[in-house]
Formats: C-alpha cells, sequence, structure tokens
C-alpha cells in the first residue's frame, strides 16, 4: 500500500510538472479513506476518489469544482444531515452509492447555483420510514381513541380543559 502511494505521489508530480509546462492549470486527484479526509480532498478540489465506505456528510464549497468517484463504495450520511451538500460544482462517478439515512434529508443536495452531475451511482434512502416525526405522534394519538370515535374527523380543542385532539 505505501509503495503504491509513493508511486501515486510520483506520478502526481511528473503530471503536475508536465501540465505546468503546458502552461495549464494541475488536477489534483486524492484516494479517501474516512470521513476527515473525504472533506480535506473535497475542499481542496480535483479529484476524490473513495477508497472503502465511508460515513460522513459533506459539504462542496461554493467555488470549488470536485469529481467524486465512487469507486465501488457507499458514501453514507451522518444522522440528521444530507450526505452531500453541494454549493459548488460537482461531479459524482464510478459504480457506487451515495446513502442517506434520515428523514427528510437528501443523498445530494444541490444548492442554488450549484451544479451537479450525476453519473450512474445508486442513490437512496435506504432507512426512509415515510413518516414524519409529526405524523408518527398524530397516528400515536389515533391509536389512543376510545373504539368507535377512529372517524379521523378531529377539531383542535382551543378552549381551557379540553384535549388537543378530540372526536367530532
Amino acid at each position: 500500500m505505501k509503495m503504491r502511494r509513493a508511486w501515486a505521489g510520483i506520478a502526481a508530480v511528473a503530471a503536475a510538472a508536465l501540465v505546468g509546462a503546458l502552461g495549464a492549470a494541475p488536477v489534483s486527484a486524492y484516494a479517501a479513506t474516512d470521513a476527515a479526509s473525504l472533506q480535506n480532498e473535497i475542499n481542496a478540489g480535483g479529484t476524490a476518489t473513495l477508497e472503502n465506505d465511508i460515513t460522513a456528510s459533506v459539504t462542496v464549497p461554493e467555488g470549488v469544482t470536485v469529481m467524486l468517484d465512487l469507486n465501488g463504495f457507499t458514501l453514507t450520511n451522518v444522522d440528521g444531515q444530507h450526505t452531500i451538500t453541494n454549493n459548488g460544482a460537482l461531479t459524482i462517478t464510478g459504480a457506487g452509492t451515495v446513502d442517506n439515512v434520515s428523514h427528510a434529508h437528501a443523498a445530494v443536495y444541490n444548492q442554488a447555483g450549484a451544479t451537479a452531475t450525476l453519473g450512474a451511482a445508486n442513490y437512496t434512502r435506504s432507512k426512509e420510514a415515510g413518516t414524519s416525526p409529526r405524523r408518527a405522534q398524530r397516528q400515536q394519538l389515533l391509536q389512543r381513541c376510545e373504539p368507535g370515535h377512529h372517524d379521523h374527523r378531529f377539531r383542535r380543542g382551543r378552549e381551557a380543559g379540553r384535549p388537543l385532539l378530540e372526536p367530532r
């Protein structure tokens, strides 16, 4: 693994020298192995390649161009956040999965003015329950009603001493 990274480093230096000699801007390529390295690579721009499954919620900063190669691995969000929030220019390539396991959050959330090009990867919300916390609370209230009062037409009791929801 160290030898492979050493050759990758030598190749990157040689490519940068060649591109620099031709007058073009160099493109960086990095291998991400954890959440911190992935976010650092995204912040730097260029190409970031997953080297294993990673649990992270990452943000592409405004003005940054990133190519994310999933490389057959899965990027899963941190609970309660989007998996990828894009404020810049994002291209996702390679086989793999971008997964979000939080209700009401996206696998890829593209902010206004940002650009996203999504490749043939899987974009999923694998633990989506389809129920918001508010809806779940309402379902619990319905289950507590007396038998025969399940006509699902409720009015809100606003006067003192009345329950929040009561059957009509």
